[in-house]
Parts: C-alpha cells; sequence; structure tokens
C-alpha cells in the first residue's frame, strides 16, 4: 500500500487518466497510451493477460486522446483520431465488435472517425458520436437506455436527438447531457438517478430537473455529484 502520492515515470505530458475497480489503470501521455495493473482478461490492452506493475505502451499511435472517467470491471474503451477502440473482456458485449470473445488488444469499433466521449459501466459502454447517443453490453434494467432490457453486442442508438455531449456511467447506472440538459436512465438505487424517486428503474433517459447548465459529473457507488 502506498500512503502517499508516489510519481508514475518521469513525463510531464500525461493529460488524462482512468482506473478500473479492480486494479487496471489506463493514461495518456503525450496522445500515447499506456496501462499498468490487473490484467486477468486482457482489460490494460496490451496483447496479453499479463500483470504489470509498471506503465506499458498500448499500440503505436500517438493520437489517443480520450478515456472513460471510469473503467470497466475488466474491460475499457478509448478514443484515438476520432475512432472508438475497445478491449477487454466481452462476456456481456461490453466491447461492443459485435461478438462475445474476449480481446486482449484494443478492437476498433463501427467506422465512425466522429466519436468524442466515451463511458464504461458495469459490463456495458455508453458513447457520443457526431453528438448521438450509443450503447451497447449489459441491459439487465435499463442501463443502455434503449427502451428494453436486451443485451446488445454493438452499438445501438438511443433516441433521436444529435445534442448529445458527454455521457458517465456507473454499475448500472446511467447519465448524459443533451443540449445542456443533464438526462439519467438505468437503475436507481438509493435515488442515485436524481427524479425524485428512491428505488426501481428505468430503461429510458429521463431529464433531471433542476440540473441544468451542469458540465462535469462524478458518480460514486450510490450518489452522484455535479459541477
Amino acid at each position: 500500500s502506498m500512503f502517499l502520492p508516489v510519481r508514475i515515470g518521469s513525463s510531464s505530458n500525461w493529460t488524462t487518466a482512468c482506473a478500473g475497480p479492480y486494479g487496471s489503470v489506463h493514461g495518456i501521455c503525450g496522445g500515447q497510451l499506456w496501462a499498468w495493473g490487473a490484467n486477468l482478461v486482457g482489460q490494460l490492452g496490451d496483447g496479453s493477460t499479463t500483470l504489470r506493475t509498471s506503465p506499458v505502451r498500448i499500440g503505436n499511435s500517438s493520437n489517443w486522446t480520450v478515456l472513460p472517467k471510469k473503467a470497466g470491471p475488466a474491460n475499457c474503451a478509448g478514443i484515438c483520431g476520432g475512432e472508438l477502440w475497445a478491449w477487454g473482456s466481452n462476456a456481456y458485449n461490453e466491447v461492443g465488435d459485435g461478438t462475445a470473445t474476449q480481446r486482449t488488444s484494443p478492437v476498433r469499433i463501427g467506422n465512425s472517425s466522429n466519436w468524442t466521449d466515451i463511458a464504461c459501466g458495469g459490463n456495458y459502454t455508453l458513447g457520443v458520436c457526431g453528438g448521438q447517443l450509443w450503447a451497447w453490453g449489459r441491459n439487465t434494467v435499463g442501463q443502455l437506455g434503449d427502451g428494453t432490457t436486451t443485451q446488445r453486442s454493438s452499438p445501438v442508438r438511443i433516441g433521436n436527438s444529435s445534442n448529445w455531449t458527454r455521457v458517465w456511467a456507473w454499475g448500472s447506472s446511467s447519465f448524459g447531457l443533451c443540449g445542456g440538459v443533464l438526462y439519467s436512465w438505468g437503475n436507481n438505487p438509493f435515488g442515485v438517478l436524481g427524479l425524485g424517486i428512491t428505488s426501481g428503474s428505468t430503461n429510458t433517459p429521463k431529464s433531471v430537473s433542476g440540473a441544468n447548465g451542469i458540465t462535469d459529473l462524478n458518480t460514486g457507488t450510490y450518489g452522484a455529484w455535479s459541477s
């Protein structure tokens, strides 16, 4: 255990990082993707299932820009040159490549180069592409937001709007910004969705009353807070 922050490497060009709940970490440094930690099902994306105690570079690109705020339990995704790439466990189709095959290296999802944001929840993924909201993976309580509880092996479009800008996910609770309005859907333990009720779930995005003007959101196990 470390009780004080320790510097990782010597670079001063890190721009973003994310950690999964079971000990995997990804970061972008100078446009390069790096990863370390737990790797039982290839969630680091380095082509192996070997635990890494220091950062290893993932692929050769220097155009990585976006990672989710949190990685999934055993999967991750990122945006590189506007393209969406995903890897790791695929038991619930959370990678989004139309299969349930474990991926130890990043695979490209779809053909678009207009992806701008990504979020990994508990075995499912949300993304924004050209202002449109897309979702795939596990869907037991409607966390994809497509009006069903059907698991999806590749991205499905959610609604008709082209004004989505941000997405967040934690567990099976989902959140997104559309036209400056905060929406939530999926599981609602302890009222985490902010819809004025304390239980149940919803399988389509619902606007959160009084949440206009939000620019960022953090989600915990049983709560969410904004800025």
